[in-house]
């Protein structure tokens, strides 16, 4: 019999602590379960949302391509600046430069620039990415004086895509005549055979060029 009143007595404790906790956390525990379900909810809508958009962007950029291919440049034209308008990062600076390509096409060469310039301008953090390098050295190639494009091709040593951008600045001083700049502008060390190939071509011409100027 008290054995069996101590068991009660324990029973009716437990429930009353448990009444106090639940008294004293109870409202915190809903709040937390209900935003954890807020959380997940909304992270699985934000997943849903982001293969949404990205499917969307690319049915428009094929939409583009298709108009593009068939000569319809306008309308090619006017789906590339949506998508360089509403997108970010790497999409944005794709769209970018297919629009520049399309507004060549056009033959309206500000038009170009300022699509490269767009891209160019899109690189916040200066990661230089394949993309931005593209549009410097496309934009270079049309305006070398422009002032929006001086010194946005890679400086760092390291860097992936500078041998690129040296063979870039070395074929524009090529261009200006300033063959002894040209020379000390090419690329150094190992470089991929093809380009390879190109800087040893152009070593040549230099240096018969530089021979001959003194």
């Amino acid at each position: 019999m008290t054995d069996e009143l101590i068991r009660e007595v324990n029973e009716a404790m437990k429930v009353d602590r448990a009444k106090q906790v639940w008294n004293t956390h109870g409202k915190s525990v809903i709040s937390l379960a209900v935003v954890a379900i807020l959380l997940i909810g909304g992270f699985s809508y934000w997943q849903h949302q982001q293969q949404a958009t990205n499917e969307q962007w690319t049915t428009d950029l094929l939409a583009a391509r298709v108009a593009f291919k068939a000569g319809d440049l306008e309308e090619a034209k006017k789906i590339y600046e949506t998508l360089a308008k509403n997108s970010q990062g790497a999409q944005r600076q794709m769209a970018g430069l297919w629009l520049a390509k399309t507004q060549l096409r056009l033959a309206n060469q500000e038009g170009v620039l300022s699509a490269l310039d767009d891209v160019i301008k899109s690189d916040a953090k200066k990661e230089q990415s394949a993309f931005v390098v593209m549009a410097c050295l496309q934009a270079l190639a049309l305006a070398p004086e422009d002032a929006r494009f001086q010194g946005c091709l890679p400086q760092a040593s390291g860097a992936a895509l500078k041998p690129l951008a040296d063979e870039h600045r070395a074929v524009m001083l090529m261009a200006k005549g300033d063959y002894k700049a040209a020379q000390k502008a090419l690329p150094q060390g190992v470089l991929p055979p093809a380009q390879q190939a190109r800087v040893d071509d152009m070593l040549s011409y230099l240096a018969s060029k530089n021979t001959h100027d003194e």
